[in-house]
């Protein structure tokens, strides 16, 4: 079992952690997400893996049924929204982003970068509310919402179009790099634990003898 897992909870995730050159024998990857990524990443811990990666709710979840276990989150770039903008502009309608602070206020930065007049509904929601923003959206007129994966889904069955911010290679990166890091970190006290215990049963023998 790799050390590190990544439960991706869309394709696009496993395919780009590939592409990054990142797998065995360090990396693992399972696709899955929402409940049936909190049960891979069980059978994961189960059978070896050490740290855990994901994004979203996905990961939210994760993190939450597995608190003891070191687990770090896909976040979105600046680049991911700056795509995900960009594909939003040539939708008709009035536009809604759904989303936790970081991608409203990311989307509202590339607007005044780029000096877009379409005016955007910013609706705040952290990964659990993203049914509710949808809904404010829909109400306040929205005809395209851009956000994640389960706020995409959301907005499709209530009858708009959905936008996906989707993570690409610089996000992925600086997760996998984090995950590698913590996994460096938990190497090290292990071998300075078995150093400390090798000296106090030196020391012990000595005496003893």
């Amino acid at each position: 079992m790799p050390d590190i897992m990544v439960i991706a909870p869309q394709g696009e995730i496993a395919a780009l952690v590939r592409e990054l050159g990142w797998g065995p024998p360090e990396v693992g990857i399972i696709p899955a997400r929402l409940e049936e990524g909190v049960a891979a990443a069980r059978r994961a811990v189960a059978e070896g893996a050490r740290v855990l990666v994901s994004r979203g709710l996905t990961y939210r979840m994760i993190a939450d049924a597995l608190p003891d276990v070191p687990s770090v989150e896909i976040r979105f770039s600046g680049y991911d929204i700056l795509r995900a903008y960009l594909r939003a502009s040539a939708c008709a309608g009035p536009v809604a982003v759904v989303g936790p602070r970081e991608v409203i206020e990311g989307f509202a930065s590339i607007e005044e970068i780029l000096g877009w007049q379409r005016q955007t509904m910013k609706i705040e929601v952290n990964d659990r509310e993203y049914v509710a923003g949808v809904s404010e959206a829909v109400r306040r007129g929205a005809a395209s919402i851009i956000g994640n994966q389960a706020v995409v889904q959301e907005a499709e069955a209530q009858g708009c179009q959905g936008v996906l911010v989707m993570s690409g290679r610089e996000a992925i990166k600086l997760a996998l790099c984090a995950a590698q890091a913590v996994l460096d970190k938990l190497r090290f006290k292990e071998v300075s634990a078995r150093q400390i215990e090798t000296i106090i049963n030196a020391v012990d023998y000595g005496i003893l003898a």
